[in-house]
């Protein structure tokens, strides 16, 4: 039981960790209040449809490095989907996070992309989910988990709250 309990541990460090590629990111604060607005955003029509071909994607095993859907990783998740609306993303997490304008977590709208790091606090990102759903504050996400595969989860609870890095809005300065 307590080797199975290390062994869970371990898995949910690689899954934040694998997804990050091999750079660094320096977390720059924003200090001045971005306001959000229709015109800075993804037509909301794009936006249905990226969050429809994500979510055609789960239940799909995670393989590290992958972009199919015989398994897919975080990062290759949102690139595949990006790239099937005709938006072409980098490949790694880290690289997709430079993309876009910055927003906060209260401004996020569907399409949006999400960063996290493996650690509370941390500033490296190693993990990145699309935006599906944000009202009220609270926030959900489609994502590449190596545990489970891809999956629809709530951003609110304590353990992503403790991750989140930033949010950008692809394709928009």
């Amino acid at each position: 039981m307590k080797n199975l309990n290390i062994l869970s541990i371990v898995l949910s460090l690689f899954i934040l960790i694998s997804c990050g590629g091999s750079k660094s990111t320096k977390s720059n604060k924003t200090t001045q209040k971005q306001k959000n607005s229709n015109s800075s955003s993804i037509s909301s029509k794009k936006a249905d449809n990226i969050i429809k071909i994500a979510r055609s994607y789960i239940g799909t095993k995670y393989k590290y490095g992958g972009l199919t859907r015989k398994g897919i990783d975080c990062s290759g998740l949102s690139y595949n989907v990006f790239k099937d609306v005709g938006l072409v993303l980098p490949r790694t997490s880290t690289a997709q996070s430079q993309v876009g304008k910055r927003v906060y977590i209260g401004e996020v709208v569907k399409g949006d992309l999400i960063f996290f790091g493996a650690k509370p606090n941390s500033k490296k990102i190693t993990h990145i989910g699309i935006v599906s759903y944000s009202n009220n504050g609270t926030v959900r996400m489609i994502h590449a988990s190596s545990s489970k595969g891809v999956r629809e989860d709530n951003v609110d609870g304590h353990y992503w709250k403790q991750r989140y890095i930033r949010a950008s809005r692809p394709f928009v300065k």
